[in-house]
């Protein structure tokens, strides 16, 4: 029917590369022939994209089923379903349907560098016999391009389809010939793909022979479990753009972009009777995917998992607590969560960070086929916490302060100053929460800090001090006393001292630290005097401290050891070492001591003494020497007393005080020539008197005792040593002429004598 076909060269008509749409020439009856021109392409690919090699074959032409013959042929376009049909079976079969049903207008070889040009034709020479050409009227153009120069031996086939714009026919008296040019705007691919850019320019691409047209799944069933999660992909060949499926039961749903059918299944057991299809440039397929849906094995699940109250602390990553149920659970939920807590449906997993603080009642289950099972626990999210370490800054030096700590795995980002004024010369880093600087003032203040992480707060408090340097001790680190003595008697109180400099100020109190003083010895806190009298012998170590926390806020400076050395005082007699007695008069003298004697010696005793005994009186050891002498004289006796010295290493010494103790013995008593008695003389009212009966003092040693009765008003003898020198005294009263009978005593006797004495008014 068509014949005469051949390749052409170039056309003279003018280049129409730039349209974008069919130009359908009718010209004046030239011959009989008309052309197919194809242009506007950039490439053509195989279907790996390599471009073609020269020389494969190309056909143009059309699908047409021809009915009838000569005047009575009718030329019937085939529908795409009956071309697609040619694609579905194996490559030979597939290869022998197209080049069956392919009405060829022309053929030529590939040329890479000039397919598609312009100028390059293919001539359609149509039979002379009237009305033989309807056959191409109003059918759609094909180009069919093949990756071998013998169609028989393709592997590989490209269908493309050209659209007109109207109908085309030959005029049965062929007096026209129609000429059909393609642009790339009216080319689509049928099998194979083109380029997707709306450019006149493009490529186009072969596709497999043994790529089935259509949706390719085998087979077209599947099985899916109530309240399971389902997933099912239609797959098609020759590029598909998009996927659609009707007859979905309730639970799932397909993807327009990937063919995915997914989702859980919810709808009653049953088989269901699905239609998918794919969408390409070429149109739609389709295809019957027949659905089983089935209960799932076993009961309702019941919900297996720890049910016991938990716990958490905002802003710290939730250690994660899974839902467990018997009978298979597909799914897991959970409600009532505090924000930033999440469950995975999948794994039953509850996890993330929680921001809310409180008790949250939360609802979990559990869920299969058959139904969900449900359960409840308390979690409780506690607020984090923030820690911080005191600090005491000194006066004028720099120093910082240690980052707080936080609850473990709360991580603030930033710190902020929430109650309290941070010291002068201090700042807080808004990034550590450090407090830092070089303080310039004393001061002790309360800060609450509070951190900032994940939309989470923490407050904590920190006290910061600023003191002045602390005081240091520097006076004697000895001191020695005497047991039983007042410090003040002894060697004075004991005094502490400081160190002074530009950062330090007095001290306002001392402490012991450590240790103790002597017994009998006190610190006054306030002063830093010791002081008292020490009751035990020994060696005394005490710490002791300055302390300027009332005025600079701060605390107890270095220790200071001070030893305290406690001696034990020798014996000391403390009686008269001047003693008088008279002759065949019973004499007695008591020796004592000072300074807790326990024993004394009595030596060059006279023969006359005939006792030395040794006594307590009052916890006081005393010594007693007695006896009576028969003739006048003088006797120096020789006595000690003992005591024990301070233990060292385990030993007391004996301390010893030895004096001469004197004994006049009189014969006779004293008379008033023997101590050369004279009057005191005159005194006047108001004017102190002072006189010596004998008019001198006397000696201390001489054994004479005064006393007197009758003396004016205001006068009398002021003390014992007094009386025995003598001496009266006072401021006189009362004037007058006054009788005074005056006594002088030894150890023999005494006698008297009468005195005046004259008061003036």
């Amino acid at each position: 029917m068509w014949q005469g076909v051949r390749k052409v060269g170039h056309n003279t008509k003018a280049a129409v590369s730039s349209l974008a749409f069919f130009l359908v020439f009718l010209l004046p009856s030239i011959g009989s022939s008309a052309t197919v021109a194809i242009f506007g392409v950039s490439t053509v690919q195989n279907a790996e994209g390599t471009v073609l090699a020269d020389g494969v074959l190309v056909q143009v032409g059309t699908f047409v089923t021809v009915t009838g013959s000569g005047d009575q042929a009718v030329a019937t376009a085939q529908t795409d379903d009956t071309i697609r049909g040619y694609f579905t079976a194996d490559v030979a079969t597939t290869r022998s349907n197209l080049l069956a049903n392919f009405s060829v207008f022309g053929s030529f070889a590939f040329n890479s560098t000039t397919f598609f040009d312009t100028g390059e034709t293919i001539e359609l020479n149509y039979d002379t016999t009237p009305g033989a050409q309807a056959t191409f009227g109003g059918q759609d153009v094909y180009l069919m391009i093949f990756n071998n120069a013998v169609a028989g031996q393709a592997t590989q086939v490209g269908l493309f389809r050209g659209t007109t714009d109207a109908p085309k026919f030959f005029p049965s008296d062929n007096s026209q010939f129609t000429d059909i040019e393609f642009s790339r705007g009216f080319i689509s691919p049928f099998f194979g793909t083109s380029s997707a850019s709306p450019s006149p320019d493009g490529s186009f691409q072969l596709g497999a022979l043994n790529r089935a047209y259509g949706i390719t799944n085998d087979p077209l069933t599947a099985t899916a479990t109530r309240n399971n999660a389902f997933s099912y992909a239609i797959t098609a060949n020759n590029g598909p753009t998009s996927y659609s499926a009707t007859g979905l039961p309730t639970g799932l749903s397909v993807s327009a972009t990937t063919g995915v059918i997914s989702g859980t299944p919810t709808a009653a057991a049953g088989n269901y009777s699905i239609t998918i299809r794919a969408t390409g440039a070429s149109g739609t397929v389709s295809a019957i995917l027949t659905l089983t849906v089935q209960n799932p094995a076993g009961g309702v699940p019941s919900i297996t998992s720890s049910t016991a109250a938990q716990t958490a602390t905002a802003g710290v990553v939730f250690p994660s607590y899974t839902i467990t149920g018997s009978d298979s659970p597909t799914s897991y939920g959970a409600s009532g969560l505090p924000t930033g807590l999440i469950v995975d449906t999948n794994t039953g997993v509850i996890s993330g960070t929680a921001t809310q603080t409180g008790t949250f009642t939360v609802t979990i289950t559990a869920t299969n086929g058959s139904g969900s099972g449900s359960s409840q626990f308390n979690l409780t999210v506690a607020a984090p916490t923030l820690s911080f370490s005191n600090k005491a800054f000194t006066l004028q030096t720099a120093d910082t302060t240690a980052a707080p700590t936080p609850t473990t795995g709360f991580v603030p980002t930033s710190y902020t100053l929430q109650s309290g004024t941070v010291p002068a010369g201090l700042t807080l880093d808004a990034g550590t929460g450090r407090i830092s600087g070089t303080p310039t003032q004393t001061a002790a203040a309360t800060l609450t800090i509070r951190g900032t992480g994940a939309g989470v707060t923490a407050d904590g408090t920190i006290t910061v001090t600023v003191n002045t340097a602390l005081a240091t001790i520097n006076s004697a680190s000895t001191f020695s006393a005497t047991k039983a003595t007042s410090l003040a008697a002894g060697p004075g109180n004991y005094q502490i001292t400081t160190a002074t400099s530009a950062s330090v100020v007095a001290p306002t109190s001392f402490v012991i630290v450590s240790g103790s003083l002597a017994p009998g010895l006190t610190l006054n806190t306030s002063t830093g005097v010791i002081s008292g009298t020490p009751n035990a012998d020994g060696v005394f170590t005490v710490g002791l401290a300055a302390n300027n926390s009332a005025a600079q806020g701060g605390g107890n400076g270095p220790t200071f050891n001070l030893t305290i050395t406690v001696e034990v005082a020798a014996p000391a007699i403390d009686s008269s070492l001047v003693a008088f007695a008279g002759t065949y008069t019973p004499f007695i003298y008591v020796l004592t001591a000072a300074n807790s004697p326990i024993s004394y010696s009595v030596e060059n005793r006279p023969a006359w003494v005939s006792s030395v005994t040794t006594f307590t009186d009052s916890g006081v050891i005393k010594t007693q020497i007695s006896g009576q002498p028969t003739a006048a004289g003088r006797h120096e006796l020789t006595v000690s007393a003992f005591n024990m010295g301070r233990m060292v290493a385990g030993v007391s010494p004996t301390q010893r005080d030895t004096e001469t103790l004197v004994i006049t013995v009189y014969d006779s008593k004293p008379s008033a020539s023997s101590v050369g008695i004279t009057p005191p003389g005159t005194g006047r009212v108001g004017v102190p008197f002072s006189a010596y009966l004998t008019g001198a003092a006397r000696n201390v040693n001489d054994p004479v005792y005064f006393n007197a009765t009758g003396l004016p008003t205001g006068l009398t003898f002021g003390s014992a040593a007094a009386r025995q020198q003598g001496l009266i005294t006072g401021t006189p009263t009362k004037g007058g002429i006054y009788p005074v009978k005056v006594y002088m005593q030894n150890a023999k006797g005494y006698t008297t004598t009468t005195l005046t004495i004259t008061i003036l008014p």
